[in-house]
């Protein structure tokens, strides 16, 4: 009977862990199409006029570094590491 409650109690963690593992996943991909919309509208407001160049610079830098984290963190996370 104790064998059959961890059996199940470990299976439930395990769908548990999956659950959350797939809403982090979700949630980096929503991010990542949000930063590259951020790029695109920052384009169209370099390309207007509305910034200059070094603030252009600026916030591509910003966008770009966000970028990256979230690329390391989720190839991180999906090759088996902590969540």
């Amino acid at each position: 009977m104790i064998i059959e409650y961890l059996v199940m109690k470990l299976a439930l963690q395990a769908v548990v862990d999956e659950c959350n593992r797939m809403a982090l996943v979700q949630e980096s991909q929503e991010r990542v199409g949000f930063l590259r919309s951020g790029i695109a509208r920052l384009e169209v407001a370099y390309e207007s006029g509305l910034i200059d160049g070094d603030e252009y610079e600026r916030q591509s830098r910003e966008i770009l570094g966000e970028l990256k984290k979230l690329s390391m963190g989720q190839t991180y996370s999906l090759s088996g590491g902590a969540t």
